[in-house]
């Protein structure tokens, strides 16, 4: 007897993804392992533009910019311990944090690299569904649906809006504009 799978615990499950992608039971299995990797990438993706998808205690290393140390993280739950380039810990009450844009205000500042611990919001059903169209693009495109043709070109119209054919791996503009409010500064 053998014992049952681990739960998918992603912010995305693959079955969530078979659903979208509206799949028999069989199909899903017989392309288990496929779907899981295209399931990966496009979470991979997306917390890539945005940070952890679900709600997290991260450290944030920083430089200060003026007396803000901006974080590369936006619409924050909390913020714990900030400690200066030293090691000394910022007196709590001495901090003004605004969580929405995750711009933490220090009384003063030092040069160096600053620490600060936040938790991180758990995204909702925005980035759920771009997770899934992105995972839907990768899917139909390794299938040869996004190639080249008259086919393609109905594929990529309807799924961007843009009569163009497009080819390639790049992410559908649907998904990215579900991502773009929950965008943190970076490399992209």
């Amino acid at each position: 007897m053998s014992e049952p799978p681990p739960a998918d615990e992603r912010f995305v499950t693959q079955a969530e993804l078979a659903t979208f992608l509206k799949m028999t039971p069989t199909h899903e299995e017989a392309t288990s392992a496929l779907l899981s990797e295209v399931l990966d990438a496009a979470l991979e993706q997306v917390e890539l533009r945005v940070g952890p998808l679900v709600s997290a205690s991260q450290t944030y290393v920083v430089y200060p910019n003026g007396r803000n140390l901006v974080l590369p993280a936006t619409h924050l739950v909390s913020v714990g311990t900030v400690t200066d380039p030293h090691g000394n810990v910022v007196d709590a009450d001495l901090i003004d944090t605004n969580l929405l844009s995750g711009i933490v205000t220090v009384p003063s500042t030092v040069a160096g690299k600053w620490t600060v611990q936040a938790t991180t919001r758990e995204h909702g059903a925005s980035l759920k569904q771009a997770v899934k169209i992105i995972a839907a693009h990768l899917w139909e495109s390794q299938r040869g649906r996004a190639g080249g043709g008259a086919r393609a070109g109905a594929y990529t119209a309807a799924a961007d809006a843009d009569p163009t054919p497009k080819m390639g791996f790049a992410l559908p503009r649907r998904a990215l504009e579900l991502i773009k409010p929950f965008t943190v500064p970076g490399p992209h």
